[in-house]
This record gives structure tokens, C-alpha cells and sequence, in this order.
């Protein structure tokens, strides 16, 4: 009894571990210290900043690749990169190695 009851505990660990997803793809840090994460999969990207998750659709660019929602802009070129969020504009960001 006590194995089932161990078993079931590690694989309900393993069940939640599984479905909190923290910050993927790559981290980038702006002037002021303000870090986020981008994890760009083909027209969508996914943006981690304050520890909430944000949709963004691919828009087109004049040079690097910009994404969009209601809320947020992200544009990147190379390893730097520019974060929209509402009134305020991040510039200078720097991908993190």
C-alpha cells in the first residue's frame, strides 16, 4: 500500500511539473534592467515578462522580424531587440548568451 501510495505521489510531482511552464526561448535584458524572454516558433512568438505568458503574431518588418498583440510589440534584428508594452517603449535590449 504504502508503494502504491509513493508511486502515485511521484507520478502526480511529475504531472504538475510537466505542465508549469516557466520562461523559454531566448532572454533578453533592456536599459533599466528589464528582462523578458521570446520564444519565436515560425509567425508566433510567445513573450515572458512578468510572469505572465503573451501571444504575439508575426507582422512584417522592414529588417529583422517584429511580432504584435492588442498589448506588446517585439522586434529584434541580430542581438538586439525592442519591447513595446503598452505606453512604454524598452530599447536597447540585448540577447543574453
Amino acid at each position: 500500500m504504502k508503494t502504491l501510495v509513493l508511486a502515485a505521489g511521484i507520478v502526480a510531482l511529475f504531472g504538475l511539473s510537466a505542465c508549469s511552464k516557466g520562461p523559454q526561448g531566448d532572454k533578453y535584458v533592456c536599459q533599466g534592467n528589464v528582462e523578458f524572454y521570446v520564444d519565436v516558433k515560425q509567425d508566433k512568438a510567445t513573450l515572458y515578462i512578468h510572469g505572465d505568458a503573451k501571444e504575439l503574431t508575426s507582422v512584417p518588418a522592414g529588417s529583422g522580424a517584429k511580432f504584435v498583440s492588442d498589448e506588446h510589440m517585439f522586434w529584434s534584428h541580430q542581438n538586439t531587440a525592442m519591447l513595446g508594452e503598452g505606453q512604454n517603449l524598452h530599447k536597447e535590449c540585448k540577447k543574453q548568451a
